[in-house]
């Protein structure tokens, strides 16, 4: 007799399954991603917050993706105070930031 099939969460939970890899990578890219809004908020609202994210953290890069090309510049300014920032976040591991200009599409629902 077959036993039951495990459940999709056992799978998704585990770390050393493709898709619990993959899962943990986007949570660390949406906890990055929320650090880094309340980072820019702080201690004054950041009009342009909004419009910064984090795309990934591979090999030691963190890739930030702006919507355009005035909040990139704004981002720029402040990029040796985020790699500081970073670095408490992610450590020594985090060697440099790449900035670029990817604006939001539709299907992305933001």
């Amino acid at each position: 007799m077959r036993s039951d099939p495990k459940p999709l969460s056992d799978w998704l939970q585990n770390p050393s399954s493709e898709a619990g890899g993959l899962l943990a990578k986007v949570q660390q890219i949406q906890t990055l991603t929320l650090d880094l809004q309340v980072w820019l908020n702080t201690p004054d609202p950041c009009p342009w917050a909004s419009a910064v994210r984090v795309a990934s953290f591979e090999d030691g890069t963190l890739t930030i993706y702006c919507t355009d090309a005035s909040s990139l510049t704004l981002f720029r300014y402040r990029s040796l105070d985020a790699m500081k920032f970073f670095r408490q976040k992610l450590g020594e591991s985090c060697a440099r930031i790449e900035t670029k200009v990817r604006p939001l599409t539709q299907a992305s629902g933001r």
